[in-house]
């Protein structure tokens, strides 16, 4: 397994895959030899760790985010010279592999990836999702060049892409909420479910809902409530619950025992 330089940004990946008992890096001949558990780790979870450390295996290539973030001297792609670019740029410009990130940034000021954002070519409805790191890759035929790159609760952003393959896009937050108000509203008459007993309660808009000179005129619009004269001489009244009065008084929610 021949790797470029800087095999320390390597070996320090290598105890995240789990298994490995021992690595050795050769200077001169730019080997990696591993010793390591296949119960544990395959070969194929520690070449992914190589990879995401930023060195290009045979058919895995590192991300360029990740391999332009290493040291200047761990560098090892070879720079496409003026002749080749001549020789090759119309295909190359036609069908280019476009690599990008997508972060947020939190009230502290730290940027975090976002999962599943998407990267849609305008007006054509092809793109692409981001993956748990945020990175993502779609690729560019020429034609299509605004990017849209939309994410759930946070502003879309369009990019033209011209001579660039690789992009870097902080999402901006769409809202932000100053304030919230609740209000609430409640019935005239209902049954109490904060009191440990069962109560009905009457409140003042239900007593106005009849226009009365007196407290038990106020009763007549509800029906558990009856207003009976008790004496035609005095004009006294009697209020009664359910037909009952005083020790009587049976309480029932829709006809049955309360």
């Amino acid at each position: 397994m021949e790797l470029a330089p800087c095999a320390k940004t390597v070996l320090k990946q290598l105890p995240k895959a789990g298994g490995v008992k021992q690595a050795e890096w050769d200077v001169d001949s730019k080997l990696l030899t591993l010793v390591f558990n296949p119960s544990e780790v395959s070969l194929v979870k520690i070449q992914n760790r190589i990879v995401a450390a930023g060195h290009d295996l045979e058919g895995k290539k590192a991300k360029e985010l990740v391999y332009n973030e290493l040291p200047e001297c761990c560098h090892y792609r070879e720079p496409i010279t003026a002749e080749h670019d001549q020789s090759g740029n119309q295909g190359l410009s036609q069908y280019q592999t476009i690599r990008g990130i997508v972060l947020e940034a939190d009230n502290k000021g730290k940027f975090n990836p976002l999962l599943n954002a998407s990267a849609v070519w305008l007006g054509t409805g092809k793109g692409v999702t981001t993956d748990s790191l945020g990175y993502f890759e779609i690729t560019h035929n020429g034609t299509d060049n605004r990017l849209v790159i939309s994410y759930t609760g946070y502003k879309s952003d369009t990019i033209t892409v011209t001579n660039i393959n690789e992009l870097k896009v902080v999402m901006a937050s769409n809202s932000q909420l100053r304030g919230v108000t609740v209000t609430n509203s409640t019935r005239s008459s209902y049954i109490s479910t904060i009191s440990p007993i069962r109560t009905e309660v009457m409140t003042s808009r239900e007593l106005l809902k009849a226009a009365c000179c007196n407290l038990s005129e106020s009763f007549e619009t509800n029906p558990s409530v009856d207003v009976s004269y008790n004496d035609a001489v005095t004009g006294s009244k009697q209020i009664q619950l359910l037909g009952l009065s005083g020790n009587y008084t049976q309480l029932t929610v829709e006809n049955l025992p309360g």
